[in-house]
């Protein structure tokens, strides 16, 4: 599992020919997530809590995105590069969840530790973009904020098909809602 991470690790180029596969890759990852987790674009909770580009929510089975340029609940927008970066970060969120006990039972870990999370992270973020993700998340346990910087890194790294192919393989033993 954690080869599988560490071997795929991938840079999407925002080349015109690669932002329809771009496009198709998030749809497959949406899909892939809808056989794990309710999976909802805009809900009406993106109105009621601020600042929110999205989230997963362990004991509900829900991952929520809040498109950036969402007009009102329930309505899919174009999606934005920042968007597709939510979507792979709140995925990796549930990989957390299912690699440590049982998805949905609000326990979760990093997929690495120790060294080889730092070196991933060093490779992936600059030391302001880690300092910023512990700022904004300082009201969490230490852990949380782990969890938080290794989802940024991976969402800035990592590919949606890889993140779809690794989710179908951490989380295929658990039962699916």
């Amino acid at each position: 599992m954690k080869a599988l991470l560490s071997a795929l690790l991938l840079s999407t180029t925002s080349t015109p020919s690669l932002a329809a596969d771009e496009s198709e890759s998030h749809v497959r990852l949406g899909e892939t997530l809808s056989q794990f987790v309710d999976y909802r674009i805009n809900p009406q909770e993106c109105w009621e809590q601020d600042n929110v580009n999205g989230y997963y929510w362990s004991e509900g089975r829900q991952l929520v995105v809040c498109q950036t340029s969402m007009s009102k609940p329930d309505v899919l927008m174009p999606w934005s590069s920042a968007d597709y970066d939510t979507l792979r970060h709140e995925a990796h969120h549930l990989i957390q969840d299912c690699i440590e006990g049982e998805q949905g039972d609000n326990k979760a870990r990093p997929l690495k530790s120790g060294e080889e999370l730092n070196s991933f992270v060093s490779e992936v973020l600059d030391d302001e973009t880690v300092i910023r993700i512990k700022v904004v998340y300082s009201d969490r346990s230490r852990e949380d904020v782990v969890m938080e910087i290794e989802a940024f890194a991976v969402a800035s790294s990592m590919d949606a098909d890889t993140i779809s192919e690794t989710i179908i393989s951490v989380c295929s033993n658990e039962t699916s809602s």
